[in-house]
């Protein structure tokens, strides 16, 4: 891996330790990257702070626009640029790496804030709250194809709401925190070596923080998350994100050496995605997922009735296909039957 670091600050500067570090990764933003980081220097604090910014090889004019920023604020901003593609989680490793406040604010290169108080009511918050690792605020969703916001997502509410690592793992939390809300403590976070291989890095910064304390809904917004057609995740189809959702939480499970392995259905979603590869064509990768879901030990059990559609499914097709086109058929005769009951008049004998 080669990395080139551009920075301009002073040995001094580069030597303190800031306050708060915003950790930024961004792959061919050119459209957003100058909105997001505006959000981030309009941000009103009376502690020190750096950005650190990972760039991903971008194609188009990102760097150029970084490199721009950094001229402008050589003491605020630290750039990381790859010289091979790193991939999301390869990047956000390096970003994260790089970081030496004591909490850490993570913002995408397409997603921007929207309070110039943000920053210093999550810190304010963590500060006052030593139970607290993590917090974190719903968030507007702006929508580029129809130019606006068009949903919140998190609860919004007047008091804090606490969630816990059982509440994490088990997917119990209303909505999962959007990386662009999360302010956390660096000390409650130990990057992970196999950090690089999974997509879902917030899902793990949450994860192995809510492991060292209580995560807080502080139930104000304060971020948006944008969708468009180029982001990594929200372009993604059904079966991207599932399967590397599943790829997260194997790796967490791995982490945890499977004492939550009880909050995990990781069965049930190997099952499910060994449907939709064979659905899709591809049957070496549904044959993997349908060994993983019969055979994995650390989750729970897929129900049998999932289990043996699936293993129809893969294994044997044309027996799906009939039993299929059969109970369509019976449904069919089932449904001609009781019309014709209701439709037939009574006759008295």
């Amino acid at each position: 891996m080669v990395m080139r670091f551009e920075n301009t600050m002073t040995g001094e500067a580069q030597n303190s330790r800031p306050k708060l570090s915003v950790f930024m990764i961004t792959y061919n933003h050119e459209k957003f990257i100058a909105h997001a980081l505006d959000s981030v220097l309009m941000q009103e604090v009376n502690f020190e702070y750096e950005i650190v910014i990972g760039d991903d090889l971008s194609t188009d004019r990102t760097r150029e626009i970084l490199l721009r920023y950094q001229q402008k604020y050589p003491e605020l901003i630290k750039l990381i640029f790859h010289e091979t593609r790193m991939g999301v989680g390869g990047n956000a490793y390096a970003v994260l790496d790089a970081c030496k406040g004591d909490y850490i604010a993570l913002l995408e290169g397409d997603d921007y804030w929207t309070s110039t108080s943000k920053l210093k009511q999550q810190v304010a918050f963590l500060e006052a709250h030593s139970e607290y690792t993590l917090c974190f605020q719903p968030v507007e969703v702006y929508s580029e194809e129809k130019q606006q916001i068009v949903d919140i997502q998190g609860s919004v509410s007047h008091r804090v709401q606490t969630w816990t690592l059982h509440d994490v793992l088990s997917d119990t939390i209303p909505q999962f925190p959007r990386t662009c809300s999360i302010v956390f403590r660096a000390s409650a976070f130990e990057l992970p070596a196999w950090f690089p291989e999974i997509i879902n890095g917030d899902f793990v910064i949450v994860a192995l923080c809510a492991t060292n304390g209580d995560i807080a809904n502080l139930g104000n917004c304060m971020a948006v998350y944008r969708l468009h057609d180029h982001g990594v995740w929200s372009a993604g189809g059904v079966l991207f994100k599932l399967s590397q959702a599943a790829n997260t939480r194997e790796h967490i499970n791995n982490h945890f050496d499977y004492r939550y392995a009880s909050c995990f259905h990781l069965n049930s979603e190997y099952a499910i995605l060994a449907q939709m590869y064979s659905k899709a064509g591809d049957h070496s990768v549904a044959l993997l997922y349908l060994r993983k879901a019969l055979f994995s030990k650390h989750s729970n059990p897929a129900p049998w009735n999932l289990l043996v559609k699936t293993i129809l499914l893969v294994l044997f097709p044309r027996v799906h296909g009939l039993l299929k086109t059969l109970t369509r058929f019976l449904l069919r005769i089932n449904a001609n039957a009781e019309k014709a009951m209701k439709i037939t008049p009574f006759k008295k004998s």
